[in-house]
């Protein structure tokens, strides 16, 4: 991998106008709400676009500029997103590679180092509930009980494994879930 590269520090200015299309949470603006509100930005706004047409003609990588208003694929997503979430503070985030038998995806985790879980779900479940009305309950964690899902492409919300086990690239089994296939899945850490 060696996606951290490609991020864009500069972003600060983007993250702010981004958050200001949500409402405010009751309780304001912190870490947790910022990082829902960046993700759901890029799930709703950003539109999905292939980059390889076949084995062998593909796109070049499109950059922040030109992922903001054009979408992208995992990838172009993942590196927007974490491009956004840099500059914000007490959040920590990763690049996460997956694969399934004829796939391989990128995708985000995050964690927030001063929070515990408990805080982390009711903010999350509270931003979500103020920003687009459905009820999150369930946020599932990774192995290391600290990191949640910030897919951009497939995750409607932070902490949703759901939709990528209906891609085939995790299993859940009541409250447990793993990669699909969990020794080729790499990390990277920003």
């Amino acid at each position: 991998m060696n996606y951290t590269e490609k991020i864009d520090p500069r972003t600060i200015n983007v993250a702010r106008v981004i958050c200001s299309f949500y409402n405010k949470p009751s309780y304001g603006w912190n870490p947790v709400s910022i990082t829902a509100a960046l993700h759901l930005y890029c799930h709703q706004e950003l539109e999905y676009h292939t980059r390889h047409y076949n084995k062998t003609n593909s796109r070049p990588f499109r950059n922040l500029q030109e992922s903001l208003p054009q979408g992208g694929n995992c990838e172009e997503k993942s590196v927007t997103l974490a491009s956004l979430l840099v500059p914000v503070k007490n959040v920590e985030i990763r690049f996460v590679s997956v694969s399934k038998t004829d796939a391989a995806h990128l995708l985000l985790e995050a964690k927030f180092p001063a929070l515990d879980q408990i805080t982390v779900q009711n903010q999350l479940t509270e931003f979500y509930k103020q920003s687009r009305q459905i009820h999150c309950t369930e946020y599932n964690y990774s192995r290391e009980n600290e990191w949640l899902i910030a897919d951009p492409e497939m995750s409607e919300y932070i902490g949703d494994v759901r939709s990528l086990e209906s891609t085939g690239y995790a299993w859940t089994k009541n409250d447990d879930w793993n990669w699909t296939q969990p020794y080729s899945t790499m990390y990277e850490k920003i």
